[in-house]
């Protein structure tokens, strides 16, 4: 039981490694098309209410600031590849 749990975990990890990957990738290269798939990802399965406006109006200034810095895009492309390939060895 112990080793399938294992397994799903890191298929599950895998999948997503590799979609950030490609999501940071896209971002690297244009901030608008990852801004774009954000509010796709946002309008089909994300909150659209706000909880806190306060709260929530601050921490988008931050997320938008990360996803047009470029060295946070390309230390993100790099910590999931040492990811994939760390899944990949074990």
């Amino acid at each position: 039981m112990e080793e399938l749990i294992f397994s799903v975990l890191k298929v599950f990890l895998t999948v997503f490694a590799c979609i950030g990957i490609i999501f940071h990738l896209l971002v690297f290269r244009s901030p608008e098309t990852g801004r774009k798939v954000e509010e796709k990802l946002g309008s089909g399965l994300g909150v659209q209410k706000e909880f806190i406006p306060w709260l929530e109006k601050n921490r988008m200034g931050l997320h938008e600031w990360l996803i047009k810095n470029k060295v946070y895009n390309v230390f993100a492309v790099i910590f999931l590849a040492i990811l994939l390939i760390l899944l990949s060895q074990i």
